[in-house]
């Protein structure tokens, strides 16, 4: 039941997420992607980060990787890096997606030239079985609702740092530090 109420949730806050790319154009940052794309059709950036990636048979491992990139005024993609655990072609595929929002981003009014914003787009794979009624271990099913529950924590991040009046602290590190 807990599992069940544990997916509820994670729906309703992307479901509440894709409400925030909608409204992206209206938030804090500097730039947005251009809703238009040339065949008339609306595109957002999810819409270009997640298009067309493979998916890797990987059982029951999860696997994640965090993409931060920064883009000018001038809409180009100055520095990008990558942080976590894929499948080579899936993150050469995530790259060259980012990159393809190149000349679809716009400044908003009254922005200096010289600006930019860093994004961050979290991607998870939480393996081929999933974990409630699989074959796989015990220790395998608690590492996918690990990634679960933390994907569904950075929904809700991303939702309350839309506000100005939210501020991110750094993590405890009890019980390690970071290495």
């Amino acid at each position: 039941m807990a599992i069940f109420v544990t997916r509820l949730i994670m729906f309703c806050l992307l479901f509440a997420n894709a409400n925030l790319a909608y409204a992206q154009s209206h938030s804090a940052a500097p730039l947005y992607i251009d809703e238009y794309s040339n065949l008339g059709k609306r595109m957002y950036v999810y819409s270009f980060l997640d298009k067309a990636i493979p998916q890797v048979q990987n059982g029951c491992t999860p696997m994640s990787d965090f993409f931060y990139f920064r883009v000018r005024t001038t809409g180009k993609i100055d520095s990008l890096y990558h942080n976590g655990y894929l499948p080579k072609e899936v993150t050469n595929k995530i790259i060259a997606n980012i990159y393809s929002t190149e000349g679809h981003w716009k400044v908003k009014k009254g922005v200096r030239r010289e600006a930019f914003c860093w994004f961050i787009f979290p991607y998870f794979s939480y393996g081929d079985n999933p974990y409630q009624n699989s074959a796989c271990t015990e220790a395998e099913k608690k590492l996918q609702e690990l990634l679960m529950n933390m994907a569904g924590n950075i929904v809700t991040l991303g939702y309350l740092l839309k506000n100005n009046n939210v501020i991110l602290l750094s993590p405890s590190e009890n019980g390690g530090g970071i290495v």
